[in-house]
């Protein structure tokens, strides 16, 4: 089975616009955690005394928490490979018919007599 990747599309492009907002939102997470000015006047071994929980493992929920914003917004935007129609105006127009129903209408110049030909007509 082959994939046609030209087919590929998103159902709700604009949710991909948040995507730089993701970002934006993962960089001040990530910096908000970094070494703040008083830390520069320290030595390096008392500054990690002093810390609690900043160890490598504790700074991966930043990767993680990326990594779900990016599946998160990707898949409100919709990819598929499948074309749907989205109807954007439906026709709810009432459609009204009046039909004389005479004796005139089974007068037989034409064949078959006028009623059957308007029933015709309407049924196409």
């Amino acid at each position: 089975m082959s994939v046609d990747i030209s087919l590929f599309h998103f159902l709700r492009p604009l949710w991909l616009a948040m995507l730089p907002v993701a970002a934006l939102c993962w960089h001040f997470g990530r910096t908000k955690f970094k070494a703040s000015s008083w830390e520069s006047y320290l030595p390096k071994a008392t500054v990690l005394a002093l810390r609690v929980g900043t160890s490598e493992s504790s700074r991966r929920w930043q990767w993680w928490m990326l990594a779900s914003l990016l599946v998160l917004v990707i898949a409100a935007a919709g990819p598929t490979w499948s074309k749907q129609e989205v109807p954007i105006v439906k026709n709810q127009n009432a459609l009204v018919v009046i039909l004389d129903l005479s004796p005139s209408m089974l007068a037989e110049d034409l064949k078959p007599d006028r009623l059957t030909r308007a029933k015709y007509k309407l049924i196409d």
